[in-house]
C-alpha cells in the first residue's frame, strides 16, 4: 500500500515535508517548497507537527 502525508512539519525544521510511507514503512521525506493541494491517496497534515508513534505495550525484560 502506497501513502503520502503533505504539508507536514518535522521536529525542529521551519519547512513543510512530503513523507512517502510504502507496506508501512518510510520510503522518503521531501522538502516541499510551498504548501501542496491534496491529491488522491493523499493526507493533507495542514502545516502540523509530524511526530514519531509510540508503543503503548508493556516491556518485557529477560534474562
Amino acid at each position: 500500500m502506497h501513502m503520502q502525508i503533505i504539508n507536514a512539519r518535522l521536529r525542529q525544521r521551519p519547512e513543510l515535508y512530503r513523507l512517502e510511507i510504502e507496506n508501512g514503512i518510510f520510503s522518503a521525506i521531501t522538502p516541499q517548497n510551498a504548501p501542496q493541494t491534496v491529491g488522491d491517496g493523499q493526507i493533507d497534515a495542514g502545516g502540523k507537527l509530524l511526530c514519531r508513534g509510540f508503543d503503548l505495550r508493556p516491556l518485557v525484560l529477560t534474562g
